[in-house]
């Protein structure tokens, strides 16, 4: 027993079963991977070799990394935790900050599940698969990634600069995401005039309407959470001085006329933020029966109406490209290099250069 102890100590020791720790505080992003293009600090424009590891950005507490494991494969995203600095709150890991500009940029038209594989002595010259992982099965991926260039990133990070600055600004972000998740359309569709309108919301045929309505349920419960993350519940509207109260209120949240027109629904952005959070708790309280005369319309509206709330926050809120890149410190030499690449800004390949793994080669 004194044996089995020590045993258990010495492993509990090496492989700490609750990363971030002094052993355990690297960890590949999951879901996610760059198109290598040349990004060696200082070099001739050139393509990565296995075990190239090159500073990225910082997220809080992460240093994210460009890190090539294996050759002739794309690029992995690595995040290097100070675990002194993780927050004792709601950790917002680089992970969701990412999938959630992946959704944010794309007009809800893309999102990808993003996750950690943890690493334990994470030594760069050894592929994935060959490090000491948390959960085995973080080293075979199914191969569902989406891939993205160096430039994508630098594109967007006055999304990912906000999205770590403003809490309010987050959960709203995040409530959005998973109201789309739950019930999509084409926001880009909703929210031009409808002379404009590539494609139309029709209602749930019959057949479909049960397994419809939950998922639409869904959408406009996460769409009016969404809004009250920003603009707060809306008070009295039949008492004049409640009601410029919430005029006051909302005009400190977003910069939207509340008085100008929501020409999805025909009423001003006031009275439909009144009439959301009817409808909100309409589907939330089902008591146990599907409501017969929830239309998909209501869904698409408190969605669209969500995102011009998030959108305008954004706009109000966010700085330039150029100051969120300095704040999140992205190294701008891997840019400069993209732009000189023979395969041009936003190209590249999954080649990479005849070298040996050397795992000291490793740049700053």
């Amino acid at each position: 027993m004194k044996k089995w102890t020590e045993e258990l100590a010495r492993i509990n020791s090496k492989f700490s079963p609750d990363p971030p720790n002094a052993a355990c505080h690297h960890a590949v992003i999951t879901g996610l991977k760059l198109t290598n293009s040349t990004w060696m600090n200082g070099n001739p424009p050139m393509l990565p070799a296995p075990g190239d590891l090159v500073d990225f950005f910082r997220a809080g507490s992460e240093g994210i990394k460009i890190w090539t494991d294996k050759k002739d494969h794309e690029s992995l995203l690595l995040a290097n935790i100070d675990p002194s600095r993780v927050t004792a709150g709601i950790w917002r890991t680089s992970a969701v900050l990412l999938e959630l500009t992946i959704a944010l940029s794309s007009m809800q038209e893309h999102s990808q599940d993003l996750g950690y594989a943890w690493i334990y002595h994470f030594q760069p010259g050894f592929p994935l698969e060959q490090q000491e992982l948390l959960e085995e099965l973080d080293g075979y991926p199914a191969g569902n990634s989406v891939i993205q260039t160096i430039d994508y990133w630098f594109e967007r990070a006055d999304i990912l600069e906000l999205l770590i600055r403003s809490e309010a600004f987050f959960v709203a972000s995040q409530l959005l995401c998973y109201a789309f998740k739950s019930h999509w359309f084409c926001l880009e569709c909703a929210l031009r005039p409808p002379e404009r309108r590539q494609h139309d919301h029709p209602e749930p045929d019959m057949w479909n309407l049960a397994t419809s309505i939950p998922e639409m349920e869904n959408g406009i419960l996460q769409a009016t959470r969404c809004v009250e993350a920003l603009l707060g519940k809306p008070g009295d509207c039949d008492n004049p001085e409640k009601l410029e109260r919430v005029k006051k209120r909302w005009r400190a949240s977003v910069t939207l006329d509340p008085d100008a027109e929501f020409l999805l629904v025909q009423k001003t952005y006031l009275e439909y933020y009144y009439d959301l959070f009817g409808k909100r708790n309409f589907a939330a309280h089902s008591v146990g029966r599907l409501p017969p005369d929830l239309k998909r319309a209501e869904a698409v509206a408190a969605q669209t109406f969500a995102h011009m709330m998030v959108h305008n926050r954004f706009q109000r809120d966010a700085v330039s490209t150029d100051e969120a890149q300095q704040r999140l410190q992205f190294n701008s030499q891997l840019l400069e290099n993209t732009d000189r690449c023979i395969f041009g800004r936003g190209g590249g390949t999954k080649l990479t250069r005849e070298s040996e793994i050397l795992p000291e080669r490793v740049a700053k």
